[in-house]
């Protein structure tokens, strides 16, 4: 599926629309919308050129893991569950969204990632009253490949139900904006925050909680689960609050 007009935007509505397995949409140009309930039978891609916009406003049903990629943005107001969703470029943005997102054996990832395939910057944007439930989360690079990544929720809640990493095992920079009331909350897993490169958090007019359900693990890991040097820093203020319990 293709778009390709700068000057009109087009949305797709019906009933519903379904990629097959590895389907793909390529937004080559402009802003456009997906409205009609989106059905995956597999994994499938998402490709943004520069400057342009994707907008998932139906529900979906996921087969797989949904990948973004390219430099432009994908935006996800609508609600879905049992899937993943794969950011390597460019920006995603929920706004107004409830997912529940899983990890599963057959995509292999955490339920919701970050990872950076340049170094060029990427964001991740949770906001305006949006409800993201995961079964694990990685913002950063797992392996080599430096990134550079900005975390913001904003005025949304985000409950991490599992493994969360925030931070490059190569060199980079990673940063996380809680702020406007933003709830984040990381349990029954280990939370690691920052690796090598730089790492920083900003906790203002919000909540961060790390809560460890498992017995020998920990809550809250500084610089992370493989240090390999870089900066750690957590700055809590303006009533913010930061809640670490083993």
């Amino acid at each position: 599926l293709v778009f390709d007009n700068a000057t009109h935007a087009y949305t797709l509505a019906g009933a519903r629309l379904e990629l097959g397995a590895s389907g793909e949409i390529d937004v080559v140009s402009g802003s456009h919308e997906v409205a009609a309930p989106l059905e995956l039978a597999g994994n499938a891609n998402v490709v943004r050129s520069p400057g342009a916009t994707l907008t998932l406003s139906g529900a979906l049903a996921f087969g797989g893991t949904l990948r973004n990629s390219g430099t432009g943005t994908t935006r996800m107001t609508g609600s879905g569950s049992d899937g993943a969703v794969l950011l390597t470029d460019g920006t995603l943005v929920f706004s107004g969204a409830d997912y529940r997102f899983r990890s599963t054996a057959s995509n292999g990832r955490e339920a919701l990632e970050m990872r950076p395939a340049t170094q060029s910057p990427m964001t991740l944007e949770i906001r305006d009253g949006s409800k993201l439930a995961l079964t694990g989360l990685l913002v950063g690079s797992a392996s080599g490949a430096a990134g550079n990544c900005h975390l913001v929720v904003a005025d949304a809640s985000v409950d991490a139900d599992g493994e969360v990493t925030v931070g490059n095992r190569s060199s980079g920079s990673v940063r996380v904006d809680l702020v406007d009331g933003a709830f984040f909350t990381s349990r029954g897993g280990n939370m690691n925050f920052g690796v090598n490169g730089t790492a920083a958090m900003n906790v203002s007019n919000a909540t961060f909680i790390a809560r460890q359900l498992t017995h020998g693990g920990y809550a809250l890991n500084l610089p992370g689960s493989n240090p390999r040097g870089g900066t750690s820093t957590i700055d809590v203020w303006d009533g913010g609050l930061l809640e670490v319990t083993e």
